[in-house]
This record gives C-alpha cells, structure tokens and sequence, in this order.
C-alpha cells in the first residue's frame, strides 16, 4: 500500500485531540495518548506494536502548545506507516532514517497549510529545541 500525504492528512485534520483518541489511518489502528514530560527526552514518538490497539500508539507530552499537536501527530503517524509495520512480528521493513525526512517534510508541509506565518515560524522554532525531535528518535 502506497503512503500519501494527503491520505494522512485527511484523517489529522478531522482528528480529535483529547488522550486515548482511536483512529485509523493507513489501514492500521492508532491511539493518541498524552503523557508529562517527567523523563525529558523527545516530546513525541509512537509505539509499535501498541498498548491499546492492533497498531501504534502515538505519544505526545502533554506540554506542547495545542495549535502544534496536528503536525507533530501527522508526522509520528507518517513515520510508522512509512516504515511498513508488520503487526505480527512487531517489525518494520524499512528503518527510521529512511521515513524520518519524509516524514519531517510532510509534517512541516502540513504546519505550513494549517498555520499563519507566524505561527508556522513559531512551530519551526519549537521544533528546533528538540534535537532528537529533528533527528532520530
């Protein structure tokens, strides 16, 4: 199954943002939760296979600014999905360092189509603090 950016977006947009909210998206199941950033570390990163679904759970601290959510939460998304998870082995068929740019892109993309300029530079910014966030997680 080919991953598009728009079949993604499709479903971020309409995505209600309250903790434990189901989804599906690329025919795989999705659960939002949010969680205090106790640990420090990277503000958002998925878990496969999942806690709560047959798919990811997809992770964010409970501290970033609402208006950012959407975009953080289309790349986590983008990422697992671009990697070709395999539920039954709880494997991926291809590593991070080949989603992770496309991913960074598209979440970036999407930032740039929701957000004032302002507010978009506000989020390049934000994202800047997180290295890992830009990096690898």
């Amino acid at each position: 199954m080919e991953i598009k950016y728009e079949d993604i977006t499709k479903v971020v947009r309409k995505l209600g943002l309250r903790d434990y909210t189901f989804f599906q998206c690329g025919g795989l199941d999705h659960c939002l939760v949010y969680e205090d950033p106790d640990n420090g570390g990277t503000p958002a990163w998925y878990t496969y296979p999942s806690q709560q679904v047959d798919g990811a759970d997809i992770i964010l601290f409970n501290t970033i600014p609402r208006i950012f959510r959407k975009p953080i939460i289309l790349h986590e998304v983008a990422e697992v999905l671009l990697r070709k998870p395999d539920y039954e082995s709880g494997e991926f068929e291809f590593e991070m360092e080949q989603a992770h740019p496309t991913a960074k892109q598209w979440d970036e993309r999407f930032a740039k189509e929701t957000l004032d300029d302002k507010t978009f530079a506000e989020y390049l910014a934000y994202k800047s603090r997180f290295s890992k966030f830009l990096g690898q997680h």
